[in-house]
């Protein structure tokens, strides 16, 4: 009877074990769309938005990375795009709209990255980070009105996020091919990020963007910061909003007391200028696009 009884109970473990995968280890078919705007909270933008998305495909499954990117900011938004792209699964679609060019001629595109991700967006420079991070596989103008809201000619011509951007982002979430959107092109506007500098014994840099915590950051990465010899770890000067400072460069922000100014490479891979717990961009009138000029204590 014993040995009966144990393998009916190991059949039966088993049993459940295959009814719990069934249900909760299979991964989701219906691609994630990503949402990267400078709409805001306050208008019915990215609402309209995502209604236009959710009319061509219900299933979608809609994520923010920001919609509250500076107004008209294609920089900051092609740094957040970045930044935030990495983690998403392969087949993801990035829809990011902002876009002070709508109406004009400027174009709407859709690429495949060599990693698998989509991304549907202007043509104006916005994705141009994420194609020198992941690399292009393949750009294609969107041209197809039959994936648009109303057909081009229908729609508004100030806001291309509801009626064309939103649109094909759903559909190819939805499993329409990319080259469905239109034919493909070579000739995609992309720009070079700028990114620290030698002058002389100094390291010069731009604070790029200051985050929700008020922590400075930089276009300086740590190679270039070491590439001469300088520590990962001891106490620089700077010159940074016509004030000169003097703080350490650390590991993590908990390294100095609470208050205390401290430099670090966040998760970014950049330079950033913090207060453990306090807002460096506010004490020390920093904003995006100062200059910043480092080197070590001697």
């Amino acid at each position: 009877m014993l040995p009966a009884r144990r393998t009916r109970d190991r059949r039966l473990r088993l049993a459940a074990t295959f009814l719990l995968c069934i249900a909760g280890c299979q991964r989701p078919t219906q691609p994630v769309i990503a949402l990267t705007t400078d709409f805001g909270a306050s208008d019915f933008y990215v609402g309209a938005l995502q209604g236009a998305i959710l009319s061509v495909n219900p299933a979608a499954r809609l994520v923010t990375i920001s919609h509250q990117v500076p107004k008209y900011d294609i920089s900051q938004a092609a740094y957040t795009l970045w930044q935030a792209s990495e983690a998403f699964p392969p087949r993801t679609v990035f829809l990011t709209v902002v876009d002070p060019g709508v109406g004009t001629p400027r174009r709407p595109v859709a690429v495949r990255l060599n990693n698998g991700h989509l991304h549907v967006a202007p043509d104006n420079g916005v994705l141009s980070e994420v194609i020198a991070a992941f690399g292009l596989a393949e750009a294609r103008l969107i041209s197809n009105e039959a994936l648009m809201r109303g057909g081009a000619a229908a729609g508004s011509r100030t806001f291309h996020g509801r009626e064309i951007f939103g649109p094909v982002a759903g559909h190819l979430a939805a499993g329409v091919a990319l080259a469905e959107v239109g034919p493909t092109i070579d000739d995609l506007r992309l720009t070079q990020p700028a990114y620290g500098h030698w002058e002389g014994d100094v390291l010069v840099g731009r604070i790029r963007t200051v985050d929700g915590y008020g922590n400075a950051i930089t276009n300086i990465l740590a190679d270039t910061l070491t590439a001469t010899g300088w520590p990962r770890r001891g106490d620089y000067r700077l010159l940074l909003a016509g004030r000169e400072l003097r703080m350490p460069l650390a590991g993590t922000y908990a390294d100095v007391a609470l208050g205390e100014a401290l430099m670090v490479f966040g998760s970014s891979g950049y330079l950033e200028m913090a207060l453990n717990q306090g807002d460096f961009a506010a004490a020390n009138g920093v904003k995006p696009g100062d200059r910043l000029e480092i080197s070590p204590l001697r």
